[in-house]
């Protein structure tokens, strides 16, 4: 189980303020920093967690899957065909997942997160204009964490 000292909550709540995770020292921080970011700040310091050699499988299944990759396959086959700027950074963020987690960069795998049971994204029947790879719906082994044991009242 995931426990979070004081001292590690305070340094990922630093690290959400300042929007970097380079001073995060472990998995487990990267994770709680990749579910407490806001993405309302943008998301490049999502690219730096699935960047980063500490980032664990399961954080990155999590944050492809924060990006919703269904309803941006139903809308588009290719990253032309996403005009919004903003939008344009989430595909990217999430072809960098796939890319990763396809070429098997992240050897850390102690954080469950399985697609099927951790996310319900809203299928709207319609054909998607590319497949969600593989690797993408296979669940990550390692131990189920709680989004609720992991919040923090950071920002």
């Amino acid at each position: 189980m995931m426990t979070l000292t004081e001292e590690v909550k305070e340094r990922v709540a630093e690290a959400l303020r300042d929007g970097t995770v380079s001073g995060l020292r472990s998995p487990d921080e990267i994770h709680v920093f990749a579910v407490n970011w806001n993405w309302d700040r943008g998301v490049e310091p999502l690219y730096e967690v699935l960047r980063s050699p500490l980032c664990d499988k399961g954080t990155a299944l999590l944050v492809y899957w924060y990006c919703s990759p269904v309803a941006f396959y139903e809308r588009h086959g290719h990253e032309e065909s996403v005009e919004d700027a903003h939008e344009r950074t989430i595909y990217r963020l999430m072809k960098e997942a796939e890319a990763r987690c396809g070429q098997g960069f992240y050897t850390q795998q102690t954080i469950r997160f399985d697609p099927a049971a951790d996310w319900q994204e809203p299928y709207r029947g319609e054909p998607l204009k590319q497949p969600i790879p593989p690797a993408m719906l296979q669940p990550s082994p390692g131990e189920r964490v709680k989004k609720s044991d992991i919040w923090l009242d950071a920002e």
